[in-house]
């Protein structure tokens, strides 16, 4: 649609407006839609008048969750939030993901970056934010130079076409900054036992030589066994070009202007959950025993359920906003724990 450069209220008021003396008042509105189509502004109106109609008709707007990853104008969406005047958003572990990045968490970082290459979305990040990819892209290049990367190739919507060297270099991407992610979800894993998920650390579990991966009790043959960047003997550590790259990543995320904005109007018009006319509103789930009842949740050292569970994680997202870094951390946990209200699942 076309942005109208006038706002809607001066659209209404010359709809609604009539001069004394004038008794047609058919013809006075007709003589206005032709003016506005001779001057070449009927898009502009239609546009605007379709926004009164919009926002005379919807009171309050309710989003419940994931304004983020879900398509390829997250940023243009959150823009057209700063304009509106009357809404609310319930977190979702996909926001709760942005908050993180925004505020220091480069683990959190690493996952935005593989969704988008992940997806082909690389417009959010450039366009939107001015997350600058080219240490990223220079880096995956060098590499994976020699290396086709098919498992890590985009997934593409239909109507959207790219050619063989975009999409190679996408997947080179890919597979870069995933490498880099399970990397640096283990200094958290490690850092954080209470949040008892050694069973995402499968670096470790791997034998490179063989290609083959234990997850659990099962082995399992890799399509890919091509990772330059593992040292087997200390698979967790990053190398001093990938230190440098983290380093240039996380000063694109903390410079981003556009996106502190867009994560401050996030928080200041979200929370975990909200009760309205009688309907409670909330992402995914209220963590729940098999009996119905509610299930004791850890939360940085104390148990917490129910409402109160919620009313916790709601303040550690905003101490995580202010850099704490216990609160950091639990926001990656709220990403993608199996006991995170946001998440809920046990991978």
């Amino acid at each position: 649609m076309t942005v109208s450069p006038y706002p809607a209220s001066s659209f209404k008021a010359l709809w609604l407006h009539r001069p004394e003396g004038m008794r047609n008042k058919n013809r006075y509105v007709s003589s206005i839609v032709d003016t506005i189509i001779d001057v070449g502004e009927a898009d502009h109106f239609i546009a605007a008048l379709c926004t009164v109609i919009q926002r005379l008709a919807v009171d309050r707007l309710h989003i419940v969750g994931d304004l983020f990853d879900r398509g390829t104008g997250s940023h243009l969406v959150m823009d057209a939030l700063a304009d509106y005047q009357n809404f609310d958003i319930q977190f979702g572990n996909h926001d709760v993901l942005w908050i993180g990045a925004a505020s220091g968490n480069v683990a959190c970082m690493a996952n935005i970056l593989r969704i988008c290459m992940r997806y082909g979305n690389l417009s959010v990040l450039e366009d939107g934010y001015g997350i600058n990819l080219l240490p990223l892209a220079i880096f995956a290049m060098e590499v994976y130079k020699d290396d086709p990367c098919d498992a890590f190739g985009p997934r593409l919507e239909e109507n959207v076409t790219l050619s063989a060297k975009t999409r190679r270099l996408i997947a080179q991407m890919h597979k870069a900054i995933s490498i880099l992610q399970f990397k640096l979800e283990a200094q958290i894993i490690r850092r954080r036992p209470e949040y008892g998920m050694d069973d995402r650390l499968l670096l470790d579990k791997t034998d490179f030589q063989r290609g083959i991966c234990r997850i659990g009790k099962r082995k399992y043959t890799m399509s890919d066994t091509f990772f330059p960047t593992v040292n087997p003997a200390d698979p967790y550590r990053l190398s001093i070009e990938e230190q440098e790259l983290i380093g240039q990543i996380y000063h694109s995320f903390m410079t981003s202007e556009k996106l502190k904005k867009h994560i401050r109007l996030l928080l200041d018009n979200g929370s975990m959950y909200l009760v309205c006319n009688g309907n409670l509103l909330y992402h995914a789930s209220v963590p729940m025993n098999a009996d119905g009842t509610f299930r004791d949740v850890i939360v940085m050292g104390e148990t917490f359920h129910g409402r109160a569970l919620l009313d916790r994680i709601d303040k550690v997202i905003r101490e995580a906003a202010a850099s704490q870094p216990k609160a950091l951390d639990y926001l990656w946990y709220l990403w993608c724990g199996k006991d995170s209200p946001l998440f809920d699942k046990d991978k």
